[in-house]
């Protein structure tokens, strides 16, 4: 390889024609000023390498093929002053550009257009979904890696939004404004939540029940039936309210001015329990007509509006049944079926109850008397019967003994006393006595002003065939009187012993000789010696026994 190293001392040009070979050349200007200038018009180098050149002049519309070029061409001449770039490149203020993965917030300026200036992917770490595009309906979400992810569980078709996983499904419609679950195939509703602007639904739209927890317990629970259960996952009722402890339900207005009521409505009518405000009543109703009600003061009122009394029971018909059936008949086993209790009146030392014993007995207990009165025509009530607090039973009159009225009294000092009011008229009844309906066979009559008749009835009208008695000689002959001590040590008798006395008077006895009853208790005989049977064989021996004594005095002389 030759060299040639010539130099200028004055301007002008030198010509340099060089060996026609394949020979390599270098041409060294020694001056690093040194400049290589072409002729005025086009001048071609060809087949030749520059090496670190620097070109000044020439046009911009020069366009020359730099394959062959070799270094690298500075920022200050229109290139990047670097043999490779990667990643993102930006001025740094050198001849050379930096190229790197980020890009630093400060050399971020101006406006970049997303859309022709932006190629490839922002991803989520930048701000970006990292996804080029989305596939219609569905809807991204973070997966945790640089990229949103998107499924066909999770989609929104501009009306409704749609969850779907294994074999349920959630849908929220926009248009209906209700969330929906549904199987995996969406061919089975299970139920939904809607609001249509006013009513806002919770539907199960199976066959099963709709439970409310709270705390992880079930608090509340609505069966297929419609029953509904507060403390019980299976109610048997409408509602039904269970607790292990006290289970109640408050029904609370708070206004003063407001009522709290609780209402039981059936297809033909409506029951209900109505509660006015500020110490009012509370009034139970029925059909909307008021059957009961607890005043203020706590009286219970049953058919009035105005009870005066702790019970005030009024009606047309029966007012208190108490232990009946149908046939307004008494059961024989009542209990305490009837306790009826008042107060202790420590002023007065009163106090009353009724009740019913164990053994089905009605019983009257109280302090003072005990009076039965009605209330006649006139308006007043008249006191019809007493039982006073020695236990005597008067009836028409308001004390013991003999009274000047109609009136009896039956005494616990062993008297029956019966009254006649003065003027009344001799043979007045004090007592009757009956056979069968309407049959008078006895009585006891007032006879004038001072006497009584015990009479028996006789009447012809009651009696066929009468013949005049005989054998009343014999009949009072074979009485057998007789005397004896008593045996419980209270004296001497005189009179008959009954089984002998019936043995003739078979009319004026009763009972058998040595019976007994059914648990070998003696039953005693009784007799009448003053019986008409008996009076009528003394008048008639009597009549004979006259014939003979005026046959005797016929005799004499007498």
């Amino acid at each position: 390889m030759g060299q040639i190293v010539f130099q200028a001392t004055l301007g002008g040009q030198t010509a340099l024609v060089g060996q026609n070979t394949a020979s390599s050349y270098s041409l060294t200007l020694p001056l690093a000023t040194d400049t290589l200038v072409g002729k005025a018009t086009t001048d071609t180098l060809t087949n030749k390498t520059l090496t670190s050149p620097t070109i000044t002049g020439g046009t911009s519309t020069a366009t020359q093929n730099l394959a062959n070029v070799t270094g690298t061409l500075a920022v200050g001449n229109g290139g990047t002053g670097a043999t490779t770039l990667t990643g993102y490149v930006y001025g740094n203020g050198t001849g050379a550009m930096t190229a790197s993965t980020t890009i630093p917030t400060s050399s971020l300026s101006g406006t970049i257009n997303l859309a022709t200036q932006v190629t490839g992917t922002l991803p989520v770490g930048n701000g970006g979904t990292g996804l080029s595009n989305l596939t219609s309906g569905y809807i991204p979400y973070g997966n945790g890696t640089s990229a949103f992810g998107s499924i066909a569980n999770f989609t929104y078709d501009g009306s409704k939004l749609t969850i779907t996983q294994n074999s349920e499904a959630i849908r929220l419609n926009g248009s209906a404004a209700y969330i929906q679950w549904r199987n995996a195939a969406s061919t089975v509703q299970f139920g939904y939540i809607q609001h249509n602007g006013t009513d806002f639904y919770l539907v199960n739209a199976q066959n099963g029940s709709i439970p409310f927890y709270t705390n992880n317990t079930e608090a509340m629970r609505i069966d297929s039936s419609g029953n509904v259960g507060i403390g019980t996952s299976s109610p048997s009722f409408s509602l039904q309210v269970q607790k292990s402890g006290d289970s109640r339900i408050a029904i609370v207005s708070t206004s003063g001015s407001n009522t709290a009521v609780t209402q039981y409505s059936t297809n033909n009518g409506s029951t209900y329990w109505y509660n006015y405000y500020n110490g009012s009543s509370f009034i139970f109703q029925d059909n909307a007509l008021e059957r009961m009600r607890i005043d203020s003061s706590g009286n219970l009122g049953v058919g009035t509006t105005s009870p005066a009394a702790l019970l005030d029971v009024w009606g047309s018909g029966k007012s208190i049944l108490v232990g009946g059936t149908a046939s307004n008949n008494i059961p024989a086993q009542l209990s305490t079926a009837l306790y009826l209790s008042g107060a202790y009146d420590a002023s007065n030392k009163r106090s009353y109850r009724m009740y019913v014993d164990g053994n089905g007995a009605l019983n009257f207990d109280t302090t003072g008397s005990y009076a039965y009165a009605n209330l006649p025509s006139s308006g007043t009530y008249a006191n019809k019967m007493t039982l006073d607090t020695s236990g005597n039973l008067l009836v028409g009159q308001t004390s013991s003994g003999l009274q000047n009225s109609l009136s009896y009294a039956l005494q616990t000092d062993g008297n029956f006393r019966i009254s006649h009011t003065s003027g009344t008229a001799s043979g007045s009844s004090y007592a009757s006595f009956g056979y069968g309906a309407g049959t008078a066979i006895g009585s006891i009559t007032q006879n004038g002003s001072t006497g009584v008749l015990y009479n028996l009835t006789s009447d012809y009208r009651l009696k066929n065939n009468p013949t005049a008695l005989t054998g009343a000689s014999e009949f009072i002959m074979a009485l057998q009187p007789k005397t004896w001590d008593w045996w419980d040590g209270s004296g001497k008798g005189v009179g008959f012993i009954a089984h002998e006395f019936m043995e003739v008077a078979k009319y004026s006895g009763n009972g058998t000789k040595d019976e007994v009853d059914a648990e070998g208790k003696p039953k005693y005989q009784s007799i009448q010696p003053s019986s008409s049977e008996v009076m009528a064989n003394l008048v008639a021996l009597v009549q004979e026994q006259q014939v003979i004594i005026e046959q005797l005095k016929a005799k004499v002389g007498i």
